[in-house]
């Protein structure tokens, strides 16, 4: 870890503990701030460090603590709309994520957020869509249940799904609203979102920060979240990035945890402080829909064809396949969908090197998946 990388977790941890100022010498600042802003922390960051070194230095402090104020304030603005939306029409909606993890933080503003994150249910898919529509948001995207939305001042990800595949426990009166997550609950869906980020892209360390703070807050469930992370074969990776947590900002697990791998820990910190706030899709990265088939010890025969004719369970996230989400009987025609695909949207050279990843980076993939198991993260399965 540099300098300027343990100043800036030093810089959180303080900020989390409430010490106004964390004092260091100015190369270690500069470093610091600058690292800040690729992992959505510069708010925070300058306002514990600084402005860092020459004459504009308190420009660029109250520059930066400005920015995160005003985005915060744009997003509660959307969020109160949204909120207000809901309720006329008699729908609801779970909160996830950085809108709520936002008012834990010692000053919300400076927390800065992207999306807004909401759960519906999978019945009200539909009368939610065409309400966002009327509200002037547009789909971008969108992987299996999950849709993603934008209008001229936010951008909204809106999760469809039941308890057993949420983890969020709706009450059965749920009428028409915002309705707050079981506060346990949404503790285990930070963790698997991570768990999902890790496998995809990456993380950065916002992410990790966030569990601290509502660790730091309490009121978690400890033995209840084990029971959760468990089912979801996810307790051996909690209990690393608690650990990590713990390590960076001194906060305790919510539940006893094994010993610490500091082996696996040292990897985990190590990628996280050299990605950005959502992670990064280094070669690594990209080699996750051949590592999560190489995790049953399947060789580059059987992962050449998997390549081909992956699973439905992979299928059934491809933006362009959401149809086959609930229809596995489909999953021949989504198979002849993605070889038209192939062929009328990528070059054929493009194709062969997808194709025969992994026969010529069978080694990158076999380290890829040994990492993600060793994190504990079970890359055959989806989350949530």
């Amino acid at each position: 870890m540099t300098a300027g990388e343990k100043l800036l977790i030093a810089a959180l941890s303080d900020h989390l503990r409430g010490v106004p100022k964390t004092e260091s010498g100015e190369a270690e600042i500069e470093e610091a701030l600058e690292i800040s802003r690729g992992h959505g922390l510069a708010g925070i960051a300058f306002a514990q460090l600084g402005g860092g070194n020459g004459p504009d230095r308190e420009r660029k402090k109250l520059s930066a603590i400005g920015t995160c104020a005003v985005g915060y304030v744009r997003r509660r603005e959307n969020y109160e709309e949204l909120k207000n939306a809901f309720e006329e029409n008699g729908l609801w909606f779970v909160p996830v994520k950085g809108i709520l993890i936002a008012e834990e933080y010692p000053e919300p503003a400076l927390r800065v957020m992207g999306d807004t994150d909401i759960i519906v249910g999978k019945n009200e898919r539909k009368a939610v869509e065409n309400l966002l529509k009327t509200l002037g948001y547009r789909e971008t995207s969108r992987t299996g249940d999950t849709g993603s939305f934008e209008n001229a001042t936010g951008s909204l990800d809106v999760r469809a799904g039941d308890p057993a595949e949420t983890g969020i426990t709706v009450p059965e009166d749920a009428s028409a609203g915002e309705i707050l997550p079981d506060r346990t609950e949404h503790f285990v869906y930070l963790i698997a979102h991570l768990a999902n980020h890790i496998k995809e892209t990456g993380c950065g360390i916002r992410q990790f920060f966030d569990i601290a703070v509502m660790t730091n807050s309490g009121g978690i469930d400890g033995e209840k979240a084990l029971e959760l992370l468990r089912k979801k074969g996810l307790e051996d990776f909690a209990g690393n990035a608690l650990c990590l947590v713990e390590k960076w900002f001194g906060t305790k697990a919510p539940f006893e945890i094994a010993k610490c791998d500091d082996e696996v820990i040292s990897a985990l910190e190590g990628e996280t402080l050299k990605s950005g706030v959502f992670g990064r899709k280094n070669e690594k990265n990209e080699l996750l829909f051949s590592a999560r088939n190489a995790t049953d010890g399947a060789g580059p025969v059987r992962l050449f064809f998997r390549r081909l004719f992956p699973p439905y369970r992979q299928m059934k996230m491809f933006g362009y396949c959401g149809w086959l989400n609930g229809r596995p009987w489909l999953l021949p025609a989504a198979w002849i969908v993605r070889i038209f695909r192939c062929v009328f949207t990528r070059t054929p050279g493009e194709s062969w090197k997808t194709a025969t990843e992994p026969f010529t980076r069978r080694t990158e993939i076999e380290e890829r998946a040994s990492y993600l198991k060793r994190l504990g993260i079970p890359v055959d399965r989806e989350f949530f």
